[in-house]
Parts: C-alpha cells; structure tokens; sequence
C-alpha cells in the first residue's frame, strides 16, 4: 500500500517495479495456498535503472485475470537483464497464452495494455517497447524494454 499511495513520482527503479508486483504475487499466494509458484530474478545492473510506475504491477495483475484457475497450479517468473541499449523485464506465465487474441504481436487491447504501450511510446520516442508472446508451450510472455538511460537523463539512441 505504501509504494501506491506515497508520492514517488512518476517513475521508479527496475528492481522497486519487480518488487511490488512480486509482493502482488505474493499476497496471491496467501489467498491460495499451495496454487502459485513465483521465481523473481533482477540482473543487479538492471535495477536501478529508471522506468514508469505501475507498469509491471498491470502485467502481474492480468496474469490473474486471464491465467489463473483455481486448483491448477500457476507458475509466475518476473526477471530483467540489461544489455547495452535496454532492460529487458519479462513476466511469463503458465496459463493458456494469448491464443488467438494476438495480431502481429497485439492483442486485442484492453485500456491496460493501451495505455502502457502509449506511456512507453510518449516516454521513450519508440513504438516497439511492449511484446506480447504466446509461448510454445503454452503460456504467456509480456517484455518490456526499457531505454538506458546516458548520464545526462536521455535515452540512449
């Protein structure tokens, strides 16, 4: 409750957005003991990287509302690794995928979605910073790439 109700701005670190969608995750798991596998894995040098708030926590959210049954074990990995030029944070699932929901990589959006795709795009002058991927064995992936940042505060290019 703290990190949504304290005004830290509009931006957070990497590892403080993974974070606070990993404790969502974890009072999930309290509402259903013994359903929900999560695995967390931040690259150091990823975290403190600079993003939007609440991007993650959307995903991790969605995951819940189109992933989850209950009584069918649910495994959740949220990472991030970071190259030259972005951080990479995927959240996957075991659900069902985005099936026949997806049209060049998009699916059929829901003002969630929408909005983060338009925040990235507004924030970072790029219009391909948001995948969404059906896995092969079923499952979902989102991945976010988010710019690294020069000394000076602006994105890289």
């Amino acid at each position: 409750m703290r990190y949504l109700l304290m005004d830290y701005g509009t931006q957070s670190t990497v590892a403080d957005e993974i974070n606070h969608a990993a404790d969502f995750i974890k009072l999930q798991q309290i509402r259903y003991p013994g359903n929900i596998e999560l695995n967390v894995c931040i690259q150091p040098e990823s975290g403190a990287v600079q993003m939007p708030r609440l991007v993650v926590q959307t995903f991790a959210e969605n995951v819940f509302k189109h992933a989850f049954q209950y009584g069918k074990p649910l495994k959740v990995s949220i990472s991030s690794a970071i190259s030259s030029d972005y951080v990479c944070i995927f959240v996957d699932d075991n659900g069902g995928g985005f099936g026949n929901r997806l049209e060049n990589g998009n699916p059929a959006q829901g003002t969630g979605i929408a909005n983060i795709r338009r925040t990235l795009e507004l924030l970072y002058g790029k219009p391909d910073l948001l995948k969404l991927i059906s896995l092969e064995n079923g499952g979902a992936r989102v991945q976010i790439l988010i710019p690294v940042t020069n000394a000076n505060g602006g994105a890289k290019n």
